[in-house]
This record gives structure tokens, C-alpha cells and sequence, in this order.
């Protein structure tokens, strides 16, 4: 019991300082993408990191995908489309790399990840929406803000087993990730299409303000 204990505080040790770091990096990260973002923001090179990085974003927690995503987006208005489009190529490719790994890890190792990482809730959550909604699933949880990931993990768990059990079903993965696509890509379409004319609307609203504050008269 004691042991137990002992290990439960030096997990949320852990955790805390890392959460700190963080936090302390993510400021740091979020900084240096918008510099690269406005020296880039003609260029081709920028959808390319900006694909990259949301890859990258579901296995590597630093900056929340849409905050990039929006950064890019106020940056460079007219390449919303684009934007939204390089979120959604990676977001479906990331949850293929997800279906992947819960196709070829012992599941035992992907338990106790779950469980080191402390997101059994989210583990959970997945469960529930794959058992209410099936092969639908990823949509739902794109929409509700669900990690669609953990979603495609439990499918690729699902399919390893069916192959040990020579079942002759075939793997359902194709439907998720096509589903995953499109319900990210509808709230990315909303989020982005909002920031991208609001944004506007506000830049030209403020400079308005500014250029009538400056034409009129000091007062004595």
C-alpha cells in the first residue's frame, strides 16, 4: 500500500513537471512558428511545415492543432482553403500511423501506456463511441473533440485479433479514416472559415479606429 502510494506521487511528480516544461516550450514553439509563418507567408514551404507539424501533433502534445492551423490562417487569409486542407491530409494521416500501431503492438503495451498516461477517461470515451456509433465513430469524435486516434487504435487492435482468430473480415479501417476526414474537415471548415472573415472584418475595424483616432484634432 505504501509502495503504492510512494509510486502515485512520483507519477504526478513527473507529470507536473512535465506539464510545466510544457507549457514553458509550447510559448517558446507557438513564438517561432508565427515568426516562420509571417517571413513565409508566400511561400510554398509554409503548408508543408504547417502539414508537418500537425502531423506531429498527435503524438507529440504541444500546441493544439487548430491554434496552428488559425495561426496560419490570420497570417495569410487568402490560403485559408489550403490551410484547412493541409489539417485534414494530416490528421487522416496520423490516424492511419494510429491504426498502425494498434495493429502491430501487443495490446498489453498499448494498456499500459493508456494507463501511464493517465487517459483511461479518454480510452474510455473511445470505447463507448465506437460500441454506440461504430464504423461512425471517428466522425462523431472529430466533431465532439474526441482524439480520433485512440479511436483508429482500437480498430487496429480490433482487426490484429480478427487475423489471429482467421476471421474473414475485412479490415475496417478504410471507413474511419474517410469519416475522420470529413468530420475534422467540417470543424475545421467552421473554425477556420470564422477566423478567417472575422479576422478580417476586426483588422479592418481597427485600422479604421486608429486612422479616425489619428485624424482627429489634439486636444489643448
Amino acid at each position: 500500500m505504501l509502495k503504492s502510494n510512494s509510486n502515485n506521487n512520483r507519477r504526478r511528480r513527473f507529470w507536473s513537471h512535465l506539464m510545466m516544461r510544457i507549457r514553458h516550450g509550447e510559448k517558446k514553439i507557438l513564438i517561432a512558428w508565427i515568426r516562420f509563418a509571417r517571413a513565409h507567408r508566400e511561400s510554398r514551404r509554409l503548408p508543408i511545415f504547417l502539414t508537418l507539424l500537425l502531423f506531429l501533433d498527435a503524438f507529440v502534445i504541444i500546441i493544439p492543432s487548430i491554434l496552428l492551423t488559425c495561426a496560419a490562417i490570420t497570417i495569410t487569409p487568402r490560403r485559408w482553403m489550403l490551410f484547412i486542407g493541409c489539417f485534414v491530409l494530416a490528421v487522416m494521416a496520423n490516424n492511419l500511423v494510429a491504426y498502425e500501431i494498434g495493429r502491430f503492438f501487443p495490446a498489453r503495451d498499448i494498456h499500459y501506456i493508456v494507463n501511464f498516461l493517465g487517459v483511461q477517461n479518454l480510452w474510455e470515451s473511445a470505447e463507448a463511441a465506437i460500441r454506440q456509433y461504430g464504423k461512425f465513430a471517428t466522425f462523431i469524435g472529430a466533431l465532439a473533440g474526441l482524439p480520433t486516434q485512440l479511436i483508429t487504435i482500437m480498430i487496429g487492435i480490433a482487426d490484429a485479433q480478427a487475423l489471429l482468430l482467421n476471421r474473414s473480415e475485412p479490415p475496417s479501417i478504410g471507413a474511419a479514416i474517410l469519416f475522420c476526414g470529413v468530420g475534422h474537415g467540417i470543424k475545421m471548415f467552421l473554425i477556420g472559415g470564422l477566423v478567417r472573415f472575422g479576422w478580417v472584418k476586426l483588422e479592418r475595424k481597427v485600422a479604421k479606429d486608429v486612422g479616425a483616432s489619428l485624424l482627429q484634432p489634439l486636444k489643448k
